[in-house]
C-alpha cells in the first residue's frame, strides 16, 4: 500500500505499508511492515511487526512495536510495548 497525502484507516490487518508521504492515522490494526514513510504517524491500538527508514513524527498510543530501526525524528509512546 503506497499513501501520498494524508490517510485515515480503521481496523483490519494490513502486510505492509510503504512509501508514506504525508500524514497517516491506523488504528485497530496489525501491520507487518511499514517502510520508507516521511511524515506524521499516529498509530492507536496496533501491533506493528517493523518499522523502518520513517522520517517524520510518530505518535503511538496503546499497541506493540517489535522491531524499530533508522527512526529520524520524535517517537512518542503511551501504553506501548517496545520488543
Amino acid at each position: 500500500m503506497r499513501i501520498h497525502g494524508s490517510a485515515d484507516a480503521d481496523r483490519g490487518e494490513i502486510a505492509e505499508i510503504v512509501d508514506v508521504r504525508g500524514a497517516a492515522k491506523i488504528s485497530n490494526a496489525r501491520i507487518q511492515l511499514l517502510q520508507n514513510s516521511r511524515g506524521a504517524l499516529v498509530l492507536e491500538n496496533v501491533v506493528v511487526d517493523e518499522i523502518v527508514d520513517h522520517a517524520g513524527s510518530i505518535l503511538v498510543v496503546n499497541g506493540e512495536i517489535k522491531k524499530l530501526s533508522n527512526v529520524r525524528g520524535a517517537v512518542v509512546v503511551n501504553g506501548v510495548r517496545v520488543q
